[in-house]
């Protein structure tokens, strides 16, 4: 059994019980320490098993501006009086229903991983870990986006003189050493403290498959985390929060997810054993998805990115596939001041549920022709840029028609021999290529598989022999004559990216050949949709 048939068995049997992850709130509403002691009875009406809570300057806690922790990163250290009246007001509720508060703490600044004052960054560190220890929280929130002009996660993006001084290497290191710091600070004041960060070395890992890890916008992130589970006490836990998972309606989307998280994050990491050891897997959904462009529609849920049963099923997935807990996002609405649909609320409910009936998929379908570099004279430029297929000509063009499809939504079709020469294929569906599937009328998001069964001619060629995509949205494993020839796997990135591997030894040409291809769609088109064609130099 592969590890994905595990995990999908494994999630299959959680949804037969009901739901023991967490469900954290955060979110535009993030409210003060103030304001939740103030409001705390009405916000325990909302089914959240915790919240994210910011600090605010004693005489900014009823606006909830300045935040002080959204400005740890800085050479400045945290004075009593900043802090203090958080804790007393996290210690005036008692009794509370929320057993999973967390402490929010955001990590744009400005400071340099070189600077001698880097220690201030600890000692802020350890003052949050303080108010959360003291003020009955389970732990912190990181949120690690670069907001502001610094970007300090990517060593590219670094300045020059920065750069000039120390080598990537140098970087990485000293990042790595700063997270064991980041951590020892925490721990002196929090032993066994939980720590969702809202994206992780995840992100890096999935950024490192497009570019090398030196040119990564977010690329530290992995020896920082690397530094953070070598250096953390026996009971501290690191919850990779997965922002990328917002939009995921599909329980294959979040295992897919886990396998980033777990697996490919730990493949770059350069403290594993650490690293399995404290970081577990969780994910972020956002309630009113990307409402800033698609609108928010409270009079009418069903023109929403989640309906009340959408957000149900996501959560329910994200709680079943995660190792406990799920961070739910908002910006339109508020779910304390009652603004948030009573859908919604009942969504967060029924999730520890069950999934219910499940995401339906929009009947919008979206037209491959009008994509970005549909035309193969588009792509194959953009191929023709990788240093492997520079010199590549096309030589055969593989058949638009003739194909045969066939959807995988527990992903099993390997385990039952789809991509065998000698599998019967003769009740799939027939399919066409260059169009995403949903244009031939699968509304799917998932996996789905594609046959081909062809003669190639004798080849005018001596060189290597390589099949060429055009695109696959989004991860397409391929095989010819069951010789399984390469994986294309660039995360969502890779959904219009041309890939091509060799296929020399496999392919027989003047003879019958069986080409089989999985494709995984995340969310949106799904398919081989552009051309595919056989090249050599």
């Amino acid at each position: 059994m592969t590890r994905f048939a595990l995990i999908l068995l494994l999630c299959s049997l959680a949804c037969s019980v009901r739901a023991a992850g967490k469900l954290i709130e955060y979110g535009w509403d993030c409210p003060t320490t103030a304001e939740y002691r103030a409001r705390v009875k009405d916000m325990e009406k909302i089914p959240f098993d915790g919240i994210v809570i910011k600090v605010a300057p004693a005489d900014e806690s009823k606006s909830g501006k300045g935040s002080l922790t959204r400005r740890p990163f800085s050479a400045r250290r945290f004075q009593p009086d900043e802090y203090q009246h958080a804790i007393d007001d996290l210690v005036a509720v008692k009794d509370s229903r929320f057993t999973d508060n967390l402490i929010q703490m955001v990590t744009a600044g400005t400071i340099d991983w070189f600077d001698p004052q880097w220690d201030s960054v600890a000692y802020n560190a350890k003052i949050i870990a303080r108010i959360a220890k003291l003020g009955g929280c389970r732990g912190i929130m990181i949120d690690p986006e670069q907001y502001g002009g610094y970007s300090m996660w990517g060593y590219g993006r670094l300045p020059g003189n920065l750069k000039d001084a120390h080598s990537f290497e140098e970087y990485r290191a000293m990042v790595r050493q700063r997270g064991r710091e980041f951590i020892k600070a925490i721990n002196s004041e929090y032993p066994g403290i939980l720590i969702l960060t809202l994206f992780g070395p995840s992100f890096a890992y999935m950024q490192s498959t497009v570019n090398p890890l030196s040119d990564c916008e977010y690329g530290f992130l992995s020896p920082f985390f690397d530094g953070i589970c070598e250096a953390a006490d026996e009971n501290t836990t690191i919850v990779d929060g997965y922002e990328i998972s917002y939009p995921y309606r599909i329980r294959e989307a979040f295992m897919q997810g886990r396998e980033y998280e777990l697996v490919g994050a730990k493949s770059i990491s350069q403290a594993p054993d650490a690293f399995a050891k404290h970081m577990k897997c969780g994910f972020g959904v956002w309630a009113d998805h990307n409402s800033g462009k698609l609108g928010w529609h409270p009079d009418d849920l069903s023109k929403n990115w989640f309906t009340p049963a959408g957000l149900r099923a996501s959560l329910n997935y994200a709680l079943t596939t995660s190792d406990g807990y799920v961070w739910v996002y908002c910006e339109r609405f508020s779910w304390f001041n009652d603004t948030a649909p009573r859908g919604f609320i009942d969504a967060l409910r029924l999730a520890k549920d069950g999934p219910g009936k499940g995401y339906m998929p929009p009947m919008e379908i979206p037209k491959a022709e009008e994509q970005g570099d549909y035309a193969d004279s588009k792509w194959l430029r953009v191929l023709s840029q990788s240093k492997d297929c520079a010199d590549l000509k096309p030589i055969f063009d593989l058949p638009s028609s003739g194909w045969k499809f066939h959807t995988d939504p527990a992903r099993r079709g390997e385990q039952k021999g789809w991509q065998k020469p000698g599998f019967d294929d003769s009740t799939w569906r027939d399919i066409s290529i260059g169009r995403f599937w949903e244009q031939e009328g699968e509304l799917y998001d998932g996996t789905g598989w594609y046959r081909l069964k062809l003669s190639v001619p004798k080849l005018d060629t001596n060189g290597p022999v390589y099949i060429a995509f055009g695109a696959a949205d989004e991860i397409a494993t391929v095989w010819v004559n069951g010789v399984k020839v390469g994986v294309h796997d660039q995360w969502e990135y890779g959904w219009n990216t041309p890939f091509a591997f060799d296929v020399t030894s496999a392919l027989k040409p003047g003879e019958p050949n069986t080409i089989a291809v999985r494709v995984f769609d995340f969310q949106g088109g799904g398919g081989i949709w552009k051309s595919v064609k056989l090249m050599s130099k």
